[in-house]
């Protein structure tokens, strides 16, 4: 229920509790039958140590990404546009 998009926001919730109470048999509140929850976000991407990128990663991630950086520090993994700078750099690609 905490991850429901509510749209009448308290209204919504009152009535959602209450079908819970009323659908419920236990101490414990059961979610109400046909209540619709998006699924879960997915989890923040880990990042990767620069350190361990080697020279040919760079490159072909750069080159699936077509040279834009914007898409290609993101799929590498790194925290920021600079940290590829930086690696480009010390790669000799910049």
């Amino acid at each position: 229920m905490t991850r429901h998009e509510y749209t009448t926001e308290a209204r919504e919730l009152r009535e959602l509790l209450w079908r819970a109470v009323a659908a419920s048999s236990a101490s414990h509140l059961i979610t109400p039958p046909g209540l619709v929850t998006p699924p879960a976000p997915p989890p923040p991407p880990a990042h990767t140590d620069p350190r361990k990128l080697s020279r040919d990663q760079v490159v072909h991630v750069l080159a699936r990404c077509g040279g834009v950086r914007e898409r290609a520090w993101r799929e590498l993994g790194l925290r920021s546009r600079d940290q590829l700078k930086r690696l480009l750099k010390r790669h000799g690609l910049a």
